[in-house]
């Protein structure tokens, strides 16, 4: 079949054509976007405030972290101080490596001691030594000699000790300004 047309409407009514498929794309692109915008509008506003709520969180958990850190520290800092309190000079300027070197020193061939314990009071510091005695005679003479020793204001070797002939647990506190 013979288009008879001429060519001047075959381009005016292409024109019109490509105008009609540009406007209706245009528009069918326009109320996509539309469909889009308003149902996503929700799921964003919903996203902002998850975020401003977990960001409160956060926060308050990083001031709760804080709070617990602070408190954990300030119990280091106390067992430090505790600690360099019990190892310092006591009220006579004496260290604790001189008291325990004493005791050692006034002990005899058949003491042997197997602990020492030192608690600093306010007024007194005390020491508990205990350890084993071969027999009678050297147990008292251990505590002849811390006696005589003028660090310790007192010695106190409980009688109990002394039931035994030989190889005898023994427990000796001692008392002094140090």
């Amino acid at each position: 079949m013979f288009n008879m047309l001429p060519q001047s409407e075959k381009q005016m009514i292409k024109r019109e054509y490509l105008r009609r498929y540009v406007a209706v794309t245009l528009i069918f692109m326009f109320g996509l976007i539309t469909f889009a915008s308003i149902t996503l509008v929700p799921s964003y506003i919903m996203s902002n405030v998850k975020e401003k709520i977990l960001s409160g969180q956060i926060d308050a958990a990083k001031n709760t972290l804080s709070a617990t850190e602070e408190s954990q520290a300030t119990k280091d800092i106390r067992n430090i101080t505790e600690e360099i309190r019990v190892l310092a000079p006591g009220a006579m300027g004496v260290n604790n490596h001189d008291v325990f070197l004493s005791i050692v020193t006034n002990k005899n061939v058949g003491i042997k001691i197997t602990s020492m314990a030192l608690v600093r009071g306010n007024a007194e510091t005390a020491v508990t030594v205990s350890g084993i005695a071969s027999d009678r005679q050297t147990l008292l003479s251990f505590e002849k000699k811390l006696n005589e020793n003028t660090l310790f204001s007192n010695v106190d070797l409980p009688i109990s000790n002394l039931t035994k002939n030989k190889d005898i647990s023994f427990t000796v506190k001692l008392k002094g300004k140090f």
